[in-house]
């Protein structure tokens, strides 16, 4: 990033000087040498006699180390720098990493009030992208997230507009890599992490592999993962960064800082789900192991005490003791920092560590009495108040909310809303950035403010997306020569488009509707949302066993179980490979299903609810779907009898059979759709398939043509509309040629009550660069890039829709993968909620064509007989009467008909 625009700020004479010298620099911190760069820069810099050339060689160093995060090094290399840069140069942005690097309250607060910081002149790109990350960092220190993001608005803005990154390519995936960091460090999760899924593939390949800047990347990356739920994905960034990281020649305490928070990291993934192996690798190389290989040291930084939970999480999960870290837990504690934040995450560390290492007994329990609320009240207070920033659990603190949890006392004086509230907490583990947007449309008392907090809602998504297509388009073309190529329009376009989000977000605070937080809902509000027949089930991990919740109109029950993690991880296993075979159906084969795994999940998951749940209750799930990625409606009380080698499933007592089931994922969207305005649908149906796909490679330039051209063509999809269709008085069909992204948006624009869409439905990277989920219709081609084929989940947001019912079914979808389709389906289904329909159909992998078209048309039917029935409802009565009467003994086995779950709220309509 700092050689090219280096060497042109030189005088003519001076360029061949410092060439050479900069180069080799550059060569050295590329390959892993950062200490070696500095050392050479260091050497020119003193040998030279010209006063111009020795202000760049320091330049040059200072760059250096404002990227390899050595404070240290910026301080002492500015000290130099002055001495000798001209008086312009006095503006240098350098100077201010400087000030920032001091990390001195007062010299902080005043660095954006500086002459550097008067203008806005992206002429030089590198430049400006540099002086914008820097300025983003300072708001952060300055404690003004929404400053932050402000800075990365207008630097992202500019990426965007670039015609060409020319030789500007590692500049701005140096710039992209920060982005991401400072975006989730801000709170704006969902944006740093469509940023990271459209073009971190194009910054891994950029930055040099054995880089800071690439380490630095691949560390954040599994952050950010980790908080949405990907702890896979996460693990492989982290394994990534930590390999980089034991390679690089850094100062000791720069490299022990990141590699300490990256190990901290990787081993708070691994211990929740039973890798004590994994987790005490990454202990054991931890940077503060030396440091506590022996009791007698008080800890003094936050990252510290993190390392100390993790490892007391750890010995916990081994069944071992750890003296050391109890030692350290429970000394004195000392003031670890004057931010008031990283004080109190610093105590809640403390407090955790402690409670996993302490015996059960008095002390345990006067230390846990306090940390359920305390834990509560931080979570809940630790959103930053910036447009898009939503409470997102690291994993330690899933396992910190499920430890609280037994500590939180539903005979209290709160009755229960402390434990309710820390249930809702852990269920924000995921994916759930569109249930958040859904409930802030959830807080609008009337039809205007809910049109208000619509539209700042879809300005901000549709910036985003637009955002993120056009710069993944920048950095997939070939790289070119030449400087970077801006286009000055584009640029005040997208400013434009950053005032105009910033225009609605303010309108909505003005509103009352906060679009950032927690999204907690209290007890007693739930519960007068509920119907008297309905039940609201929710279950979640903790050491050793699960914790359960169940909420009734007028009663709230808790209680804890014992139970074998390893083999109810095997067990979801097993029924998930069942439920997702692939084989033609089949007399045989398919009397063969995990009975035992079935009845066992049964009993971990809803057995212990026996007591709250009472016969023909409607079941209110407010698990996330992704959390055990399974169908409830598969599982089994009690085996059926033997058939020959298998089970005779025509007698199987599936859950499904006593109970109908909804999968809202949160208490606050049940309060969200049950309170928003309804809207009149006088038109019925409205039916969307057969998608045309073979000639998508002909009308879609590029990979994603080719790849809409190569999914598989739906036929049966035209029939299961028309018999879905048919009783309705007004309905309407879009196949084949019609189903198209102008037609479909035209007709979405009208009045239906029910939507169904029997198309492929596809999530993130089914497509070469799709950044979410997507429904798949007939690309159209034309001059709008927009008739792309698919219709995203933003792009279902941002209409405004009548319908209370929407279902999604496909033939023959090729991604059998039930953990990924059950993170990524419920995308879907918020967008449709936050247009305006409240309940979902989908389906959690393949649907055979026969089943989906009797259990999909005789929801309609059964709906189109009782409006107001909740769609779960009808779901289960036509998955009953299908078992009643399948088209051969093979479509008993649930993988016929269990794939189909309701999300969103399922309430009646009256409630609302």
């Amino acid at each position: 990033m700092w050689l090219t625009s280096v060497i042109l700020a030189l005088p003519a004479a001076a360029q061949a000087q410092a060439a050479a010298p900069i180069a080799e620099a550059r060569r050295l911190y590329d390959d892993g040498h950062a200490l070696a760069a500095r050392q050479v820069l260091d050497r020119a810099a003193t040998a030279a006699r010209d006063p111009a050339q020795r202000a760049e060689l320091l330049g040059a160093l200072l760059d250096l180390c404002i990227g390899a995060y050595d404070d240290a090094c910026v301080v002492g290399a500015t000290d130099r720098y002055v001495r000798v840069a001209s008086p312009g140069a006095l503006k240098d942005y350098r100077l201010d990493a400087a000030r920032l690097a001091l990390h001195r309250a007062e010299v902080t607060a005043a660095i954006l009030d500086g002459p550097a910081w008067r203008g806005d002149d992206a002429t030089d790109v590198e430049l400006y992208l540099r002086r914008q990350v820097l300025g983003a960092r300072i708001a952060l220190a300055q404690g003004k997230p929404a400053l932050a993001v402000a800075f990365l608005d207008r630097s992202l803005g500019l990426i965007a507009s670039l015609e060409d990154a020319g030789t500007s390519r590692r500049a701005v995936a140096e710039h992209l890599a920060q982005a991401v960091l400072i975006l989730a460090q801000a709170g704006q999760t969902e944006r740093a992490h469509g940023l990271l899924v459209a073009t971190g593939g194009f910054v891994g390949r950029t930055l040099p592999p054995r880089s800071v800047e690439a380490a630095a990347f691949a560390a954040t990356g599994g952050s950010l993962l980790a908080e949405v739920g990907d702890l896979d994905g996460a693990a492989r960034m982290l394994e990534i960064a930590t390999g980089a990281l034991q390679a690089i020649e850094l100062d000791a305490p720069v490299r022990d800082w990141l590699l300490g928070s990256t190990l901290t990291l990787q081993a708070a993934i691994a211990a929740p789900k039973g890798d004590a192996a994994a987790a005490r690798r990454g202990l054991d190389g931890h940077p503060l192991a030396r440091l506590y290989a022996a009791p007698g040291r008080t800890p003094q930084t936050r990252d510290e005490y993190a390392y100390l939970a993790v490892r007391a999480l750890t010995a916990a999960v081994e069944g071992k003791p750890d003296p050391v870290a109890l030692a350290a837990l429970t000394a004195e504690p000392q003031r670890v920092s004057d931010d008031p934040a990283l004080e109190r995450e610093a105590g809640v560390f403390r407090d955790f560590g402690r409670l996993t290492l302490t015996p059960h007994g008095a002390e345990r329990g006067r230390i846990l009495a306090g940390f359920a609320g305390r834990l509560r009240d931080e979570a809940v207070g630790s959103v930053a108040g910036v447009p898009g920033a939503w409470y997102r659990p690291s994993p330690i603190e899933k396992v910190m909310i499920a430890l609280a949890l037994s500590g939180a006392d539903a005979e209290g004086p709160d009755r229960g809303d402390t434990a309710f509230a820390l249930f809702q907490l852990g269920a924000r583990f995921g994916p759930t950035f569109d249930s958040d947007a859904l409930t802030a449309l959830g807080q609008a008392h009337t039809p205007a403010q809910r049109e208000t907090v619509h539209q700042a809602l879809r300005l901000r998504a549709g910036r985003d997306r637009v955002e993120r297509a056009t710069i993944q388009a920048l950095v997939l073309r070939p790289a070119a020569a030449g400087p970077a190529r801006l286009d000055a329009q584009a640029l005040r376009d997208f400013r434009g488009i950053d005032d105009g989000v910033a225009a609605a977000e303010q309108a909505a605070g003005r509103a009352g509707v906060p679009l950032s937080g927690a999204n907690v809902v209290a007890l007693p509000r739930f519960q007068a949302a509920l119907a008297p027949d309905e039940a609201a089930l929710q279950v979640t991990l903790s050491p050793g066993g699960l914790e359960y919740m169940c909420v009734r109109r007028d009663m709230a029950a808790r209680s804890r179980r014992a139970a074998d993690l390893r083999r109810f991880s095997i067990d979801l296993r097993l029924l998930r490979a069942a439920l997702t075979a692939t084989h033609a159906p089949s007399e045989e084969a398919d009397v063969q299903f995990p009975v035992e795994a079935a009845v066992r999940l049964y009993d971990d998951l809803i057995r212990p609810f026996e007591g709250c749940l009472r016969p023909g209750d409607r079941v209110v799930w407010l698990s996330p779907v992704s959390d055990f990625a399974t169908p409830l409606s598969a599982l089994l009380a009690a085996p059926p009898p033997r058939l020959g080698e298998g089970w005779d499933l025509s007698r199987a007592d599936w859950l499904v059979k006593r109970h109908a089931v909804s999968y809202p994922g949160s208490a606050s969207v049940v309060i969200a759709t049950r309170s928003g305005p309804g809207a009149s649908a006088p038109l019925d149906f409205l039916g969307v398939g057969d998608p045309v796909l073979g000639e998508a490679k002909a009308l879609l330039r590029g990979v994603r043509g080719a790849e809409i051209a190569e999914l598989a063509p739906l036929p049966d999809t035209a029939e299961e509309l028309a018999v879905s269709a048919r009783g309705f008085r007004t309905s309407r069909l879009l196949l084949r040629a019609d189903a198209t992204e102008p037609r479909v948006r035209a007709e979405l624009a009208k009045p239906y009550r029910y939507l169904s869409f029997a198309t492929h439905g596809l999530v993130r990277d089914d497509l070469q660069g799709l950044a979410e989920p997507a429904l798949v219709l007939t690309p159209a081609g034309g001059a709008d890039a927009a008739d792309d084929g698919l219709l995203t989940a933003s792009e279902i947001a941002d209409v405004s829709l009548a319908a209370r019912f929407v279902a999604l079914s496909a033939c023959n979808t090729a991604n059998f993968d039930l953990a990924e389709m059950s993170r990524e389906l419920p995308a879907l289904a918020s967008a449709f909620a936050i247009a305006g329909a409240p309940q979902t159909l989908g389906t959690l992998w393949p649907v055979n064509s026969e089943t989906g078209k009797a259990v999909v048309a005789d929801t309609f039917n059964r709906l189109r007989d009782a409006p107001d029935a909740p769609a779960a409802v009808a779901l289960a009565e036509a998955q009953r009467a299908f078992l009643a009467a399948p088209p051969g003994r093979a479509y008993l086995h649930p993988r016929f008909w269990a794939p189909f779950i309701v999300l969103g709220d399922a309430g009646p309509a009256a409630v609302r």
